[in-house]
């Protein structure tokens, strides 16, 4: 390690040599003592050395340095997984996009008013990488910020990279990201940190980033990287800070009210969280699901709509499971209340409000395979009913949650032809279960009209885990005394005639249809298949004004969710009801059972769907 002073630049100025490709860190302090050094970068040396001005030097009387050597191989700096909507509503995962060959991703700040400058700067970089397989973010980690405002600044900008809110500060937590202005550069497909350093921000930015440039440059050409770490200087960001919360008295509340609905014995949780020790081993998992979305099983993009059966997290109950698994999930002092208080009530139980049911009709024991694929089954069963009766509930519940997909039972014994007006999928659906939600009550002032000579489709879908061989469906029904004012239906919107090319990543469905009368919705529920990416429910009135009614971003067919809106929705007559979506057909999707496939419509998850269901009265 060698020492001058710059007396241009007036800094000093760090000359380093020692073995190539062999990696070193560079600490300095302003003093000698042990205790005050910290590490100012991280660099892969060459044939030729390396030489760098030390900018943090700044005004101080003293600096001194030292080099030391890290091991040859140095484990490389990982990253956690997450995902973030961007400007546009869409869904972002960091895991996701193995294609490329690096992810520039950059920290705004947490004030939404310094956007404009970051975007100016960070625009030149993603326009001369962008053929290179390399794709920038942008994170913004404002509370404040809202998504109309960030668009127009993309808009008014002219960029055509994402720019992802991150009001949690999962993002920025799941990078370790503690400056503005800070990027990190992760490689795929093991995501690992290339370059971390300081983005200096300004409007008259001179498009000269040398270290940043460098690194890219590198990951393109499949080149060494020199500089690996250089100084954050930029200020501090206000991520989501505080004291370890306790397990006794904060976190395990959490978990019962939150996730022990079906983290719980005998039901489709993979684990049952019924004691410290159970979290405790769950816990990186847990971080991780968090992160990603992925729990609870909740989809919607949170800027449209109110929702009766929502299980999004808190942000607050979120930070703090993420501090106190950040922090080593300590157990503490206290009482364990997963362990010594009852578990909250199953959803798997008959709704207790609806008192005994008036008929129980079940398809019989059904067996299921230990592993692979099991294909749908369609089981017609007469109805129970001697005469006409107007249904006021109808619950299917399984025996065995932890295999089953999904059921519907439905009117009549057609297995799912679809209408070619795109209407009407299936005959009126009267009952469904999917694993996590709470069993569908009927609008109070409506009923199902079943018919004394009707037939019953119990549509089943298992997916086997390896354990339970053996489920009995059972489908309860409630009568109404007399004829309600309402009728409910349930029909699917559909287009079954979409041919989605091999390696699609982005191929849009649309549907829709214009109401002749009105109706009263009260739920949505979108499906497609193990390709689907997104759906949202669009309506748009006589007056020609539009409303967004749902939109799912980051659609998963392992949860088959209803969405209930929190106060129905009376449609008039001639409102068009659009519901679009895309899927994905790239070897990036992870569920993609072949990407080399032309996909068509079918009913085995190999093939796709396209269905809106909408449950509403008239």
């Amino acid at each position: 390690l060698g020492l001058s002073w710059d007396p241009k630049a007036n800094l000093p100025h760090l000359f380093l040599r020692g073995p190539a490709r062999q990696a070193w860190q560079v600490d300095s302090t302003s003093s000698p003592d042990l205790a005050g050094w910290h590490s100012l970068l991280t660099v892969n040396l060459t044939d030729a050395g390396l030489e760098w001005l030390d900018s943090t030097a700044g005004s101080v009387s003293s600096r001194f340095y030292r080099l030391k050597s890290l091991q040859e191989n140095p484990e490389l700096e990982t990253v956690d997984d997450f995902l973030l909507l961007d400007h546009e509503g869409k869904a972002h995962e960091l895991f996701y996009p193995t294609n490329l060959q690096a992810l520039a991703i950059f920290a705004a700040g947490d004030s939404v008013d310094q956007l404009a400058d970051v975007l100016s700067t960070v625009k030149p970089i993603a326009q001369s990488y962008s053929t290179n397989g390399v794709q920038v973010w942008i994170l913004v980690s404002d509370r404040s910020a809202e998504r109309a405002n960030v668009a127009a600044q993309v808009q008014a900008a002219g960029v055509d990279f994402p720019v992802l809110l991150d009001p949690e500060g999962l993002g920025i937590r799941a990078l370790q990201m503690t400056r503005a202005g800070e990027v990190v550069v992760v490689q795929p497909p093991d995501f690992t940190v290339a370059y971390r350093g300081q983005l200096e921000i300004s409007s008259a930015a001179s498009g000269k980033h040398p270290y940043l440039d460098a690194s890219l440059e590198g990951l393109v050409h499949n080149q060494p990287i020199t500089f690996v770490r250089t100084p954050l200087t930029g200020r501090l960001l206000s991520a989501p800070i505080g004291e370890t919360p306790s397990y006794s008295d904060d976190i395990a509340p959490i978990f019962r009210q939150h996730c022990a609905i079906c983290h719980r014995p005998g039901d489709v949780a993979p684990f049952a969280m019924t004691s410290y020790d159970v979290v405790l081993g769950w816990a990186p998992l847990i971080k991780h699901a968090l992160l990603i979305g992925e729990m609870p099983p909740w989809h919607v993009d949170p800027a449209y709509g109110h929702w009766s059966n929502n299980l999004a997290l808190p942000a607050p109950a979120k930070s703090a499971l993420l501090r106190w698994i950040d922090a080593g999930a300590p157990r503490g002092d206290g009482s364990d209340p997963l362990a010594e208080l009852p578990l909250p009530p199953s959803f798997r139980v008959w709704p207790t409000e609806l008192g005994p049911p008036d008929a129980v009709v079940t398809p019989g024991m059904q067996s299921v395979k230990l592993f692979g694929v099991e294909a749908y089954r369609y089981l017609p069963f007469q109805s129970p009913n001697p005469s006409n009766v107007w249904l006021r509930a109808a619950v299917i519940l399984p025996s065995s949650a932890a295999i089953v997909h999904h059921y519907l039972v439905w009117t009549g014994t057609n297995i799912g032809s679809a209408s070619p007006v795109g209407f009407s999928l299936y005959n009126d659906g009267l009952a469904v279960y999917v694993p996590g939600m709470k069993p569908y009550i009927y609008p109070s002032d409506s009923g199902f009209l079943l018919t004394k000579s009707n037939w019953l489709t119990f549509n089943l879908h298992y997916t086997p885990n390896g354990e339970t061989t053996n489920d009995l469906p059972t489908l309860a029904l409630w009568y109404h005394k007399t004829k309600p004012a309402k009728t409910y239906h349930n029909p699917g919107i559909t287009n079954p005639f979409f041919s989605i090319p091999p390696g699609d990543p982005e191929f849009p469905v649309q549907t829709g249809m214009t109401l002749d009368h009105p109706i009263r919705v009260h739920r949505l529920n979108p499906h497609m298949h193990l390709r689907g990416k997104r759906m949202s429910f669009e309506v748009i009135y006589p007056s020609g004004a539009h409303e967004m009614l749902l939109s799912v971003p980051d659609y998963s067919f392992k949860w088959q969710t209803g969405y209930e809106l929190a106060e129905p929705k009376t449609l008039p007559a001639g409102t068009r009801i659009v519901i679009s979506g895309a899927f994905d057909n790239s070897p990036e999707n992870v569920a993609n059972p072949d990407p080399t496939a032309t996909v068509f419509w079918g009913d085995q998850t190999t093939s796709e769907m396209f269905v809106g269901f909408i449950d509403y009265v008239d």
